[in-house]
């Protein structure tokens, strides 16, 4: 079981009668609607509520305007509930934000995002105004940050719970130099087969392996940057494809970072750009998610010349600085 399960289970424990589900991003939002309507609540009225995706239950069944927020389990992104405290015009929304119970879902993103860290700490900061057993708040992630945690979230040790994986496969990571600047040698440019997920920093990366390799491999293209019924299209295709029995109906993924969190679909290859460890790690949890591979899993991180002799040269390292992770990927 996942993440998913252990917050339903956590939901139940506490006698949820409304779960408001928050994620990072619409893709994440996507994957979490998607496992709840197919495998989990199919009898509970789940909406997904986004600034694109306003549906309950289906794809196919748009929410109508005075039905919003009315579901059982409401999917939505950090975006709609800030809205609550950044508008005079909508703080009424803060109330059912605080008589829910609130999951939120992979809320290790926010740390490295300015100004969300800290409206997200105001959000924890006012369902901490409950009473002491009543918050009603979960935390959900594969790769907690301990330190903001304690002093951005004021969360005490003792409410870290920590759930040891139910995956004993063997996992091996396999670094693998080459220059980024050249396409003959790069890794992002080879054909891939056998179930391969490519993962790379930006969506422009994934988009020229793709276009170059699109003959030669049969490989789908996953990013951020579709327009939005193509994104809703795309998701399905890959989700049907790589999802746990899935219909295997391409071999490879080349995708932006959208798939590392909160998607529960497997490879049983995997080439990522260096990153941070955080990112690394949830990469590596879409590498034989369900346990079925017998060999040793590698997971082959390509790094460049520049990085490995601590030199903050080329676009790579330029990007990672951007985002303020260089130095721990490093």
């Amino acid at each position: 079981c996942g993440k998913t399960k252990i917050a339903l289970q956590w939901a139940e424990l506490k006698g949820a009668k409304k779960i408001i589900w928050v994620c990072p991003r619409v893709q994440v939002c996507q994957g979490v609607f998607q496992e709840l309507v197919d495998v989990y609540l199919p009898d509970t009225k789940i909406e997904i509520f986004t600034g694109e995706f306003k549906y309950t239950n289906a794809w196919e069944r748009l929410t109508s305007e005075k039905e919003y927020f009315s579901g059982d389990v409401i999917v939505t992104t950090i975006d709609q509930v800030l809205g609550s405290i950044v508008t005079h015009s909508n703080v009424n929304g803060l109330i059912p934000f605080m008589d829910a119970h609130v999951v939120f879902d992979e809320y290790h993103e926010y740390i490295g995002m300015e100004i969300f860290n800290l409206l997200f700490a105001e959000l924890i900061s006012n369902k901490n105004m409950r009473k002491k057993y009543d918050k009603n708040t979960l935390l959900v992630s594969a790769t907690p940050h301990y330190s903001y945690l304690r002093n951005i979230l004021d969360v005490h040790e003792n409410d870290v719970i920590e759930m040891a994986s139910f995956n004993q496969r063997d996992y091996k990571i396999e670094f693998i130099d080459y220059d980024e600047s050249v396409v003959d040698g790069n890794p992002f440019y080879q054909p891939y087969d056998e179930q391969t997920f490519i993962i790379t920093n930006t969506a422009q990366t994934a988009q020229l392996g793709f276009i170059y390799q699109k003959d030669n491999e049969n490989s789908v293209l996953f990013h951020s940057k579709y327009k939005r019924s193509d994104k809703k299209a795309w998701f399905n295709e890959v989700y049907e494809s790589f999802k746990k029995n899935g219909t295997q109906k391409f071999d490879v993924l080349r995708s932006g970072p959208i798939v590392q969190a909160s998607l529960n679909i497997s490879s049983k290859n995997m080439l990522s750009e260096m990153t941070s460890a955080e990112n690394m790690l949830q990469r590596l949890g879409r590498l034989d998610r369900f346990g079925e591979n017998d060999t040793v899993n590698i997971l082959q991180v390509a790094i460049t010349e520049n990085v490995k002799n601590g030199s903050c040269k080329g676009s790579l390292a330029y990007f990672l600085n951007q985002l303020n992770s260089l130095q721990t990927t490093k």
